[in-house]
């Protein structure tokens, strides 16, 4: 059986997926490569390894297996995140030098250089490494600082500069993650701007601190201002009136969402 779009359709939708830029029509698989890398590296982006997973299992089960191959290839930082690479933790009690050893390993693996964890100091291992992790999360290096707090974790160093940077490390990841599920949206022939709007609102729901998700919605409405007044320019009236419509936006998102919940417990 040789594969064609419609099929590949057929496959993501039997998953429970959409697909946001393949159509169901004859074109062979060579020519939506690109469409299909960039569904996958969305759905890596949202979560839904699962679904990649078997999508591929299905291309090899059906006598496609070298393209497989080249979609994984093409999106494997997606499969290969920082925690898949770390291996099997250390024994303990681990010495000290071995602790220290330990850490770095997982900076010389990504060619990063230490900047505390190398240095002899009065201070303890826990607190270079959180030290580290700071300034690996101001390089925006968001990836080393969560493998870097994972190994933290198994070498059972505690410290509070640990916990915070590997939080706002977690939280700067997810939102990149995030943006890229949204920019998706926005330049899909397969989602509506109602469905874009929606999705916005659902990701600042579950982050209501991210500005860029704000920001995003104001771009929304003010597309659809521009559009309605069939002009490029704002004045200071017509900003204030964008602000008004993406607060009253967010405000009844955020009502629905508390009704949905009260509902819930009753």
């Amino acid at each position: 059986m040789v594969l064609k779009q419609r099929d590949v359709v057929d496959l993501f939708l039997d998953e429970g997926w959409r697909p946001l830029f393949l159509e169901p029509s004859d074109e062979p698989l060579d020519a939506i490569k690109q469409d299909l890398q960039r569904e996958i590296a969305v759905l890596l982006a949202d979560g839904q390894k699962t679904i990649v997973d078997r999508i591929l299992s299905c291309l090899k089960d059906n006598q496609a297996q070298d393209f497989a191959e080249v979609l994984r290839s093409s999106v494997s930082d997606g499969f290969d995140d920082c925690l898949s690479k770390l291996g099997k933790p250390p024994s303990l009690p681990c010495p000290h030098e071995r602790a220290q050893r330990f850490l770095l390993e997982s900076l010389e693996q990504r060619s990063l250089l230490p900047r505390f964890l190398d240095q002899t100091s009065d201070l303890d291992l826990a607190e270079r490494c959180g030290r580290e992790m700071k300034h690996l999360r101001d390089l925006q290096h968001h990836d080393a600082v969560v493998e870097l707090g994972q190994r933290a974790a198994w070498l059972k160093l505690e410290h509070k500069r640990i916990v915070v940077n590997l939080r706002e490390s977690r939280r700067a990841i997810r939102r990149a993650n995030q943006l890229i599920v949204l920019k998706a949206y926005k330049e899909s022939p397969n989602r509506s701007r109602r469905e874009y709007e929606a999705a916005i609102l659902k990701a600042w729901l579950a982050d209501p601190e991210c500005s860029d998700y704000v920001n995003l919605l104001s771009n929304v409405v003010a597309f659809r201002q521009r559009k309605q007044a069939s002009t490029l320019n704002l004045d200071s009236f017509e900003s204030e009136w964008i602000d008004y419509r993406v607060n009253k936006r967010l405000w009844n998102a955020l009502s629905q969402t508390m009704e949905g919940d009260s509902r819930s417990d009753g």
